[in-house]
């Protein structure tokens, strides 16, 4: 019989192991945008995404929704989450209004992680209906009746429209502010 109780590996903790054996090799590719991480890299990259949701006060416990498909941010989003502890909630890339807003309500989101849209779906309008005042909200001061405990929503741009300046939708993180805010927190956090 294996006793478990020894077995407290986190998912971060297998990122960083694999990180130190395989440093160089590949660890995700995305053709579609062209990125490509060693496990070095990912690794790097998580641990910069963790500090950056840690800058926006997102701690151990708080639930942060991801509304995305296919993007490497993802799988940084998933990662950067384990690794602070915060709960990481998907959100299914087919939901419409009424179900994204039963979603945010049942989780006690804090923060929301998104793209524009997908197929016909246009994410950002939905989410503007859903929370009206984020439009109106300075990025990380979202005041929602409907939402209370929503403060945060990360906008993730498309690849080719984030090299020519898109703008970030009102009310919204960038999601490369975010990364950059994690600068400002030490790694020995």
């Amino acid at each position: 019989m294996v006793d478990i109780s020894s077995m407290r590996t986190t998912i971060g903790d297998l990122l960083d192991r694999q990180s130190e054996r395989f440093a160089d090799n590949d660890a995700l590719v995305h053709v579609e945008s062209e990125v490509r991480y060693t496990y070095a890299q990912l690794r790097a990259e998580s641990d910069r995404m963790a500090r950056g949701l840690m800058a926006l006060g997102i701690a151990k416990g708080d639930h942060v929704c991801i509304w995305a498909t296919n993007y490497p941010e993802w799988v940084v989003a998933q990662l950067a989450t384990a690794k602070i502890g915060a709960v990481l909630v998907t959100v299914n890339p087919a939901y419409r209004t009424h179900e994204l807003e039963y979603l945010l309500r049942q989780s006690d989101a804090s923060a929301l992680i998104l793209i524009g849209s997908f197929r016909t779906s246009d994410y950002v309008a939905m989410l503007n209906e859903v929370v009206p005042e984020l439009q109106g909200s300075a990025p990380g001061k979202l005041e929602s009746a409907n939402l209370p405990y929503l403060r945060h929503v990360i906008f993730i741009p498309p690849r080719a429209l984030e090299q020519h300046g898109q703008e970030t939708p009102p009310g919204m993180w960038q999601w490369n502010e975010v990364r950059e805010a994690g600068e400002e927190i030490s790694r020995e956090t």
